[in-house]
This record gives structure tokens, C-alpha cells and sequence, in this order.
């Protein structure tokens, strides 16, 4: 039967701690991959078109404003708010909001030719508050009907009319941002785990020579 020089006899306990040190990386490696936090794909709400289109041409009377998004938006009270003005920044009557899904809209009247901006804002599903503005164009002149604004309601009693700001939601972002920190002790550990394996190491390659 072969004998082991005493040159590959030393080296067997040396591999043996070697292969041992590296099974603790791998394991370390995993068990920290499992408990890494993964952060939620982003997906942030935009607008998918808006009535009419901005840079649109439409004629004077009642028209339909709405706000068109990619995601659904949240129907909070008193969060969603369509604004138009005139080009002198006088305020056009508009009816009271409807949001419906994805959208929010309101009719307004527009009594004269001219530019007219229009300023909205809403909260976003995931809770953040979410606006901006897009302008078109008006021809034509007319005479203002039966069109009732949301002002006019109001004054009737018959809606109630406060518009606060909209606060974003923040339990989704402060319940990732305390997620984060939950790994930091397992990565501490496994440093102390690797540590103890090269002073092993050492300490047999020392013990051995």
C-alpha cells in the first residue's frame, strides 16, 4: 500500500480548511441573497393624453378637459383639481371634477377666442400627489346657456367645495427605506465567519511549517 509523502500529508489539512473557508463564503453569499430587501420596480403614473390635445384648436362654448393616465390615479377628497385660465389669468367656470379610473375631467365654458391653460392635479395610485399643465387654443365666441359651474353648485348647497393640498402617502416608502436596514447584522456576522476562517487558516499553515 502507498505511502503519503509527509509533503502531501501536510497539504491534506490545509485543502481541508481551504475547501471548509470557502463552503462558509457560499453559504454566507446565499443567505445574504435571501435576505437582501429587493426593491419594487418603479413605475411612475404620466399622463397618456389629455382632451383636448395640448396645442389643440376647439370652439368657443362648453367643452369637455380631461386628463388621461397610464396607471389609475386615487379618488381621494378633495385631491383632484382641474384649474383653466384665460391668457390674462382669469379664471374660466368649470364644472365640479369626476374621476373615473384613470382620468379626471370636468366641462368648462369658454366664452371668447383666445390661448387657455389648464392646471391639474391628482394622487397617483401609489399615493403621491401628481400634476402639470398643457394649453390649447379657443375660435368663435359664445353666449353662456344653461352650462352650471361647480361654483354654482356650491352656492346652491349643493356640493361642498374644499381643495387641499395632496399629501403624498409615505408607508410604502418608509416600509422599504426600514426594510433596508434589517440585512446590516447578517452581513456583520458573516465578515466575523469569514475572519475566523483565515485566522484558522493561518494558523495551520503556521502550525505546519
Amino acid at each position: 500500500m502507498a505511502t503519503l509523502s509527509l509533503a502531501k500529508q501536510a497539504t491534506i489539512p490545509k485543502l481541508g480548511v481551504m475547501n471548509a473557508v470557502k463552503k462558509l463564503v457560499a453559504v454566507f453569499a446565499l443567505l445574504m441573497l435571501s435576505l437582501t430587501p429587493v426593491a419594487p420596480a418603479s413605475a411612475h403614473t404620466e399622463i397618456d393624453h389629455t382632451t383636448p390635445a395640448a396645442g389643440a384648436s376647439v370652439e368657443a362654448g362648453v367643452q369637455n378637459v380631461s386628463v388621461v393616465f397610464t396607471d389609475k390615479i386615487l379618488n381621494l377628497a378633495d385631491s383632484t383639481e382641474i384649474v383653466i385660465s384665460d391668457a390674462a389669468g382669469q379664471a374660466v367656470e368649470v364644472s365640479c371634477v369626476e374621476v373615473k379610473n384613470s382620468s379626471i375631467s370636468a366641462d368648462a365654458f369658454f366664452p371668447t377666442a383666445g390661448d387657455y391653460e389648464v392646471t391639474w392635479r391628482t394622487v397617483a395610485e401609489d399615493g403621491h400627489p401628481i400634476d402639470g399643465t398643457f394649453s390649447f387654443s379657443v375660435t368663435g365666441t359664445s353666449e353662456k346657456t344653461d352650462f352650471i359651474s361647480c361654483l354654482d353648485q356650491a352656492s346652491q348647497g349643493n356640493v361642498v367645495i374644499a381643495t387641499p393640498k395632496a399629501e403624498p402617502l409615505m408607508a410604502a416608502e418608509n416600509t422599504a427605506t426600514d426594510d433596508t436596514g434589517i440585512a446590516w447584522p447578517f452581513w456583520v456576522a458573516g465578515l466575523l465567519v469569514i475572519g475566523v476562517g483565515v485566522v484558522v487558516l493561518a494558523r495551520r499553515k503556521s502550525s505546519k511549517g
